[in-house]
């Protein structure tokens, strides 16, 4: 990468670090820990880990699910302890990098995160999920949830075999909503691919009660709708993110390793200090 390039991913990186708040984040560096919280995953079923090569991040190591030889099955992650995060939000984010093992075969849903809780009379979990339409489409999709079926869909097909950073964010009305209506957006690879707007009695979040799973979904109680294949650098923001934050965090994970660490160490050392002279 250029100096030039260097140089804009760093600001990049400072303004993420800036204006969005992180609440978790599982590099899975051969654990399951959360890097900046208390939120550390537990293994359900079998998992492993995989070499990960996410956006050009070569020799880190990647959560790798594919115990059962397809997908729709119940390994995964759990975060225990998390029933409170993200529990109802009037603004949430949610980054992942994902890549699947098997392009051409998927059940209904793959879940990549999801924190969906009991049953609605209307038979659908409450709480929010980001994953994968199966089929031939492939399509990424959100929901979030109170008493019915909410989704924000891409349009854009995951279907490759290569590593893609997904980006899934919500705000209620009261926050960026236009018109009275809630909003929900998808990015890949730090474009905007989907931008839905609904009624804010429909779109307001339920909380689940349930804890956060990562790779797979408890639905009414039963683990399902594993993936097949990778997830890394899977990070929640308690904060609605713009167009830019968003093409900011995407530049800032789509540099050699070393190259990021040292933006990040830079970015930490600059935020730090701002603090320091601001308070």
């Amino acid at each position: 990468m250029k100096t030039g390039s260097l140089a804009a991913v760093l600001v990049a990186t400072l303004a993420v670090m800036a204006q969005a708040s992180l609440v978790a984040h599982w590099e899975f560096e051969g654990n399951l820990d959360d890097s900046v919280g208390n939120y550390d995953g537990t293994a359900v079923g079998t998992i492993g880990y995989g070499s990960s090569i996410y956006g050009g991040n070569s020799g880190s190591q990647c959560l790798l699910l594919t115990s059962n030889g397809a997908p729709g099955g119940d390994d995964g992650v759990v975060v225990t302890g998390s029933e409170s995060l993200l529990d109802g939000p009037t603004e949430m984010t949610v980054s992942v990098w994902y890549k699947a093992e098997t392009p051409t075969s998927f059940p209904y849903w793959d879940s990549m995160v999801s924190k969906i809780g009991p049953l609605g009379t209307k038979g659908d979990g409450l709480g929010w999920a980001a994953g994968r339409f199966g089929g031939s489409s492939g399509q990424v999709s959100f929901f979030y949830r109170n008493d019915g079926y909410y989704p924000v869909a891409s349009g854009q097909s995951i279907t490759d075999g290569e590593w893609h950073n997904i980006v899934c964010t919500y705000a209620s009305a009261s926050i960026y909503g236009v018109d009275g209506k809630a909003r929900g957006r998808i990015y890949i690879d730090g474009q905007l691919v989907a931008n839905r707007y609904q009624d804010e009695k429909e779109a307001i979040l339920s909380s689940s009660s349930s804890p956060i799973t990562i790779g797979v979904t408890i639905f009414n109680g039963i683990y399902k709708d594993g993936i097949y294949g990778r997830l890394d650098d899977v990070r929640l923001y308690d904060n609605f993110m713009s167009d830019a934050d968003i093409l900011a965090l995407y530049q800032a994970t789509n540099v050699p390793e070393p190259i990021a660490m040292l933006l990040l160490a830079t970015g930490a050392g600059f935020c730090a200090r701002f603090s320091r002279k601001n308070r």
